[in-house]
């Protein structure tokens, strides 16, 4: 999924769509969506009770999102290479060629989320798909 601090530089979506069709996988579906906060909620539930938990659904409804179904060999692992160390100011330390590293800002504005897991995986894509 694309987060809302970067789903409208139509740069940094084309580098993101770049980078997942140059590493051999495909996108099944797209879905552009402003999510509310009651979506936000739902989506990152195991979250809830953390202290970070209220600025994640803030920052997660303040623009859109654009959730991508892609397909691919061991394609969850691969994304998540692909997107980095979830702090992209570590992320530009451990793994400088991240999506995160590149893209993001810092924990929060992180500019990618990836599923971390198989079940995780289904979860996330019955939400959007």
């Amino acid at each position: 999924m694309i987060k809302p601090d970067v789903s409208l530089d139509k740069n940094a979506v084309n580098r993101i769509i770049s980078r997942i069709t140059a590493r051999g996988y495909a996108i099944k579906d797209r879905v552009d969506i402003k999510l509310s906060k009651a979506q936000a909620r739902a989506f990152y539930a195991e979250h809830e009770g953390k202290p970070f938990f209220d600025a994640l659904i803030g920052f997660m409804t303040s623009g859109p999102v654009i959730a991508l179904l892609l397909d691919g060999d061991d394609v969850i692992r691969g994304w998540r290479m692909m997107i980095g160390p979830t702090d992209s100011e570590a992320a530009r330390q451990t793994a400088p060629l991240s999506l995160r590293a590149l893209l993001g800002a810092n924990l929060q504005y992180n500019a990618v989320h990836g599923s971390d897991s198989l079940d995780s995986a289904k979860r996330e894509l019955t939400f959007f798909f």
